[in-house]
């Protein structure tokens, strides 16, 4: 059921109700080198990885998302200076639950140090009366999955 979670932590400040839309990512094991014998293929595991996730927030007429955005983009590098901070200044962590149909919490997702890197851009036009919404890509160090229920 898709329609059913909340998103308790996240990073920065950002109010939630601003939050409509986000990826769980998993940790997925990479294919390491096969070993030939006996007329075929042996694989073996090799190193995780997470892959980066996605979120959408809607802008109101204050643009707080970008603003939030904007913000923790400061956070990891000076765009007028061109100096980076250390990544203890700018990973975050976030929590999402997913709930079930009595809103009970039946799984705990932690995305543990991540941070924005792309950004989509607005498509402004006169034909168009939805909302402006944003979608921003964000990296990610680990994800961590516990079963409540």
């Amino acid at each position: 059921m898709s329609f059913k979670w909340v998103c308790p932590i996240i990073p920065l400040g950002l109010p939630s109700h601003f939050l409509e839309s986000i990826d769980i990512p998993f940790n997925n094991i990479k294919v390491h080198d096969s070993v030939y014998g006996g007329s075929g293929y042996t694989y073996f595991p090799g190193s995780h990885d997470v892959g980066a996730f996605n979120i959408t927030v809607y802008m109101d007429s204050l643009g707080t998302s970008l603003k939030w955005l904007m913000a923790w983009k400061a956070l990891i590098k000076d765009f007028d200076t061109g100096a980076y901070q250390l990544p203890s200044v700018y990973k975050q962590t976030w929590k999402v639950l997913l709930l079930n149909t009595k809103n009970d919490v039946i799984l705990e997702a932690e995305l543990q140090g991540t941070w924005p890197s792309d950004t989509s851009a607005f498509t402004l036009n006169y034909t168009d009366n939805g909302r402006l919404t944003l979608t921003q890509a964000f990296s990610i160090d680990n994800a961590k999955i516990n079963f409540v229920l």
